[in-house]
């Protein structure tokens, strides 16, 4: 019997610690998984903050293609618009030149006179909208200056 005694305390020293062993690795796992957890919040936040972030860079793009497009048709009016004077002008001229052969001077009037400068000016502008609206060209590694 002592010897069996014997036998049980060391089996039971031999499982106190492997429970003392096993109760510091559980510590550990804890301590680890805690830190993942906070990793991964940390992640998420910054996931979600980029998202944000490129949405609102998309919001401010698709603004600027609104802005663009609506710059570009009042162009388009204003090219047809010249291109329309220019024809009336031409045909005016022709019939100015046809009903007196021997006049060479064309006399515009002041509505027409209006006209062209209102259109000059918006055009102008136009240009120096399209101008503004123009992207940037990105200093990159290979085109700094020097």
């Amino acid at each position: 019997m002592p010897l069996e005694r014997k036998k049980v305390r060391e089996e039971k020293s031999e499982l106190l610690i492997f429970k003392n062993q096993a109760e510091k690795e559980l510590e550990e796992l804890r301590r680890q998984m805690k830190a993942m957890a906070q990793a991964q919040m940390e992640w998420k936040n910054t996931v979600v903050q980029l998202q944000t972030e490129r949405n609102s860079r998309d919001q401010v793009w698709m603004e600027k293609e609104k802005t663009w497009d609506a710059a570009k048709a009042e162009w388009e009016s204003t090219i047809t618009a010249l291109e329309k004077a220019k024809a009336d002008a031409i045909a005016a001229a022709s019939s100015v030149q046809a009903s007196s052969a021997g006049e060479t001077a064309v006399t515009v009037g002041p509505e027409a006179t209006k006209a062209l400068t209102s259109i000059r000016q918006n055009m102008q502008e136009m240009q120096t909208l399209l101008t503004w609206l123009k992207p940037l060209k990105k200093q990159g590694p290979f085109n700094q200056a020097a």
